[in-house]
């Protein structure tokens, strides 16, 4: 596991002094926006073990947080928005001194941010898999059911016997 920070750093060093004009700490406070976001769906290993136990203060998730490959893959496209956004607003407000931004307008990344924060709770909930059956003959065959927070609930994968 790597420490927000370290995510972050590699991020930034790639990125400068290309297209971001964002210093590492503005880039730090777009990466813990998206980890407390993505903490209101989905458990942090480094905090939550269990991932039962709700975090108690947001403010745990710091630099320091420890985050799963499969953490920051759901953090990082929208910290990657947030941060297009941070630096997109920076660019625009450079129009009053005569520079021409480059790059997506402020408005365009910002519905993409709506977007994302909306799929968030789909794409981080988890869930165990339960095994429901059917216990009167072989008309039915027991079959594995995956919770969702998608309308509907109760989505069938496959019959357990595997056909």
């Amino acid at each position: 596991m790597s420490t927000i920070y370290d995510l972050v750093e590699e991020h930034v060093s790639t990125r400068a002094p290309g297209w971001l004009v964002l210093d590492l700490s503005e880039s730090m406070q777009c990466a813990l926006r998206a980890a407390r976001f993505y903490a209101a769906y989905g458990p942090i290993k480094s905090i939550q073990p269990d991932g039962n136990e709700p975090i108690k203060t947001i403010l745990a998730i710091a630099p320091t947080t420890c985050l799963t490959v499969g953490e920051w893959g759901l953090i990082m496209p929208l910290f990657v928005l947030y941060l297009e956004l941070e630096n997109a607003l920076r660019l625009e407000a450079s129009r009053a001194n005569g520079l021409e931004p480059y790059g997506r307008d402020s408005t365009t990344i910002a519905g993409d941010i709506t977007i994302a924060e909306a799929e968030m709770p789909t794409r981080a909930f988890r869930k165990a898999l339960r095994i429901l059956g059917y216990n009167g003959g072989s008309e039915l065959p027991p079959l594995r059911y995956f919770s969702s927070l998608a309308p509907g609930g109760l989505y069938p994968l496959l019959p357990a016997d595997g056909a």
